[in-house]
């Protein structure tokens, strides 16, 4: 009896446990990278909106504001006008980037979203660098003073997140599964004894 109840107990925590885990890790592996690319997307659409104030403001260093908002984001960043003129950019970021007049390279084509008439203040894009064998969410959008703004973000550093996301899911599940091992054996042998002891006397 005791060791019916033992092994029944623990056969139901673990398997409890186990489900927990595993519809967790499905539930990740299929959704959590969307919810990040969507996250980043909204990252982007505000970092924007960041920018637009900064110019609007027309105070302080905008140079410097545009560079903290780099380094905090992540982001490479390039504001440009109407004739793709670059109005600011780093040169790491025109190094790696390869800004050109038309188009950069693996990036939006920015010529046709000048010339577009109709386009929306912004749009957000997946794109793939061949020369740097990388794929970028780039946003492209329109500020109220009449320029332009690229705004990229690898989309490696939002997959590596996915990832180590995923790992520690599986670390906490496996010691989850250790302590839940623990309890039911406890548990068990709580419950076990006065049964064991009526049974005794009976």
């Amino acid at each position: 009896m005791k060791n019916s109840i033992r092994r029944k107990l623990l056969t139901f925590m673990c398997g409890l446990v186990a489900f927990v885990v595993v519809s967790s890790f499905l539930i990740n592996s299929f959704f959590l990278e969307r919810f990040y690319i969507y996250s980043q997307g909204q990252t982007l659409v505000r970092s924007m909106n960041s920018i637009n104030q900064i110019y609007n403001s027309g105070s302080g260093d905008i140079e410097l504001e545009l560079i903290r908002i780099q380094a905090s984001q992540g982001l490479q960043l390039i504001v440009f006008n109407s004739n793709l003129e670059i109005r600011y950019i780093s040169w790491q970021d025109a190094v790696n980037l390869g800004f050109g007049r038309q188009r950069i390279i693996g990036g939006p084509d920015l010529r046709a979203f000048v010339n577009d008439q109709a386009s929306p203040q912004y749009e957000i894009s997946r794109n793939y660098d061949e020369r740097l064998r990388m794929e970028y969410l780039d946003l492209v959008g329109a500020l109220d003073d009449g320029s332009y703004v690229l705004l990229r973000k690898p989309v490696q550093t939002i997959t590596d997140g996915v990832d180590v996301a995923n790992r520690f899911l599986l670390l906490t599940g496996a010691f989850s599964l250790l302590v839940s091992i623990f309890i039911s054996l406890r548990l068990s042998t709580w419950i076990a004894k006065p049964i064991r002891a009526v049974t005794d006397i009976a």
